[in-house]
């Protein structure tokens, strides 16, 4: 996103960039609705199985997140195909800022088996080339790609 809304990105778009955006209730009855937009946006755009599978499981655990840990009444879920990666942000509302865990993507792991809960963050970056995380009056974006094949 380059020049809109509070948010500026290090992942400058190009004129090539293709951009799917969609905004969801914060209800946990929409996380089927999130999925089924990414797969159709990058099944749309050309993407493997594979890449759809991971961007799906991806989007589930960041929707939960959103919905559980946002304090909206809406988020934003946006899907970006470049020629060199495959890119997804969720955004959402938090008036609280966010911990200092959830703006360090590095320190994202899937917790121990026998932990209750936690493990969205760390699935997502596992299954990611990248993760960036910013915060920007009461927002919070989470941008994950995948690299293109060459």
């Amino acid at each position: 996103m380059t020049g809109a809304g509070a948010f500026g990105s290090t992942l400058a778009r190009r004129p090539m960039d293709e951009r799917s955006v969609r905004r969801f209730p914060s209800a946990a009855t929409h996380i089927k609705s999130a999925r089924d937009c990414v797969a159709e946006a990058l099944a749309c755009r050309g993407a493997s199985g594979d890449v759809i599978e991971v961007f799906r499981l991806a989007a589930s655990e960041l929707a939960a997140n959103v919905i559980e840990h946002g304090h909206s009444l809406f988020w934003t879920l946006a899907v970006t195909v470049s020629v060199d990666r495959w890119t997804m942000e969720v955004v959402g509302g938090d008036a609280r800022p966010p911990s200092n865990e959830v703006l360090h993507p590095e320190s994202w792991n899937v917790p121990d088996a026998g932990r209750r809960g936690g493990r969205g963050l760390g699935i997502v970056r596992a299954l990611m080339d990248g993760v960036e995380v910013d915060a920007v009056r009461g927002l919070v974006r989470v941008t994950c790609w995948l690299d293109r094949d060459a």
